[in-house]
């Protein structure tokens, strides 16, 4: 009789880090490449310089990602502190669909003004 493996399946880890990666980075790297040379900064960027650091939840970073292969839909939408007063951010990503709003977005936008 074999013994199992007690080593927990990191398969659904491994996964879901992944995603999150592959969302984080936005769209494709030639709309990063655009912002950078109009001297933008990417949104997550933004948002680092915007917030006090360490204190950013994000809300909906695999929104529609299934569907569309891109995380956010389009939008990101935090909760973090700017000077230690607590607020809620919506940035629209350039890179994904130009900053254009995808089917979740709405969604998106309705739970971080509740």
């Amino acid at each position: 009789m074999s013994t199992p493996d007690p080593r927990p399946n990191r398969e659904p880890e491994d996964e879901l880090k992944a995603r999150s990666e592959t969302a984080r980075a936005g769209g494709s790297a030639k709309y990063a490449e655009k912002l950078r040379q109009e001297h933008k900064l990417p949104v997550r960027r933004r948002l680092e310089l915007l917030l006090d650091p360490d204190v950013l939840i994000e809300d909906g970073l695999l929104a529609h990602s299934e569907e569309s292969g891109y995380g956010a839909d389009g939008v990101v939408t935090v909760i973090g502190r700017i000077e230690g007063r607590t607020v809620c951010v919506m940035a629209n990503d350039p890179t994904v669909k130009a900053g254009s709003w995808g089917p979740r977005t709405v969604e998106k936008i309705v739970r971080i003004q509740e």
